[in-house]
């Protein structure tokens, strides 16, 4: 595991960014356009594009390939209805 990341300010915004550029680069987006175009609220919050950065060590391009997946994976699991809200038990079928 190599060394700890601090995260100031400057990383923040700069990943920020970063993903957002990496996320306009990427072809095939639909869940995440249909997204955007229902509440962009929801798909720019920055609380949750981070969760996504974390994960991957602030590596802007692997974040946005994962996050632009989420939404498809959210569609195809919920249906579009659910691709701007977060998950929550009462939201799971019993097969589920």
């Amino acid at each position: 595991i190599s060394g700890e990341l601090h995260e100031t300010p400057l990383l923040i915004a700069q990943s920020l960014e970063l993903m957002e550029q990496e996320i306009n680069r990427i072809q095939t987006r639909d869940a995440y356009n249909l997204a955007e175009s229902m509440k962009p609220e929801y798909v720019h919050d920055s609380v949750l594009r981070m969760k996504f950065l974390r994960g991957e060590r602030f590596s802007a391009r692997p974040a946005a390939q994962k996050f632009v997946n989420h939404f498809e994976m959210k569609r195809q699991l919920f249906g579009a209805s659910k691709l701007v809200k977060d998950i929550e038990q009462d939201d799971l079928s019993e097969e589920d």
